[in-house]
């Protein structure tokens, strides 16, 4: 999921207005800045938000909102919810590339770009923007695992592309982290992190401006579709 070329040149205004309503894409459920990832790190054991600086900015249909700065000037995101629904159904759910037109926003299409794997998974994703935005192509390198507590971890990278004849604007720096905590078989807890820089000539300030909006309905819609298989 991505995020497009800005015209500098219209007013302020306009670009507010028609970011804010028009143009939030999300990130897949897997992104990464680097590609050499380390499973070994994880999230914070705590489940509340606080820690390393985050900031509760709203909470919507019993999902929790966290944002902070990071070094790059665009805020991170973090989402806290629950989903009752069961693991297997939530992972096939991630790892069903496909499918990613019904509930990632804005995903115009998805690509596999790797053999099927239990732990790791590459593809391809263009998320579609409003003219006269540039549409933003991203590739993803994933890796999940799942530790002695039954938590499973999905970490996730921008796979490095050349923007060289490409049709779309090419994302460079992407990750993303999911944290799923079975409490019961059909209730799962959910952290949810990822942080971006949309690149183009999108400014950090306008970005920032409605950055929550894009993760919050793909959150929402990925728990409409898990919780109709109950």
């Amino acid at each position: 999921m991505a995020l497009n070329l800005f015209l500098i040149q219209l007013s302020f205004g306009l670009i507010a207005l028609l970011y804010k309503f028009e143009c939030i894409p999300t990130l897949s459920a897997t992104i990464r800045q680097k590609t050499n990832l380390r499973m070994s790190q994880a999230l914070p054991s705590s489940n509340d938000g606080r820690e390393n600086n985050w900031h509760l900015l709203k909470e919507e249909d019993s999902i929790k909102v966290f944002v902070k700065d990071n070094p790059g000037g665009y805020m991170s995101v973090r989402m806290e919810l629950h989903i009752y629904g069961s693991l297997k159904s939530l992972q096939q759910r991630l790892q069903d590339v496909d499918g990613y037109t019904n509930w990632v926003y804005r995903c115009a299409s998805a690509t596999q770009i790797s053999t099927p794997d239990d732990s790791s998974l590459i593809y391809r994703i263009v998320t579609d923007f409003p003219f006269p935005f540039k549409d933003r192509e991203l590739t993803v390198r994933s890796v999940q695992k799942t530790d002695t507590n039954g938590i499973y971890y999905s970490r996730s990278s921008a796979v490095q592309t050349t923007d060289k004849d490409s049709q779309y604007a090419v994302i460079h720096h992407f990750e993303s982290l999911w944290k799923v905590t079975p409490i019961t078989p059909d209730n799962l807890s959910i952290v949810y992190e990822v942080t971006t820089e949309p690149g183009g000539e999108i400014p950090a300030w306008l970005y920032n401006m409605a950055v929550d909006q894009g993760p919050l309905h793909t959150m929402k819609k990925l728990r409409e579709l898990v919780e109709q298989e109950v």
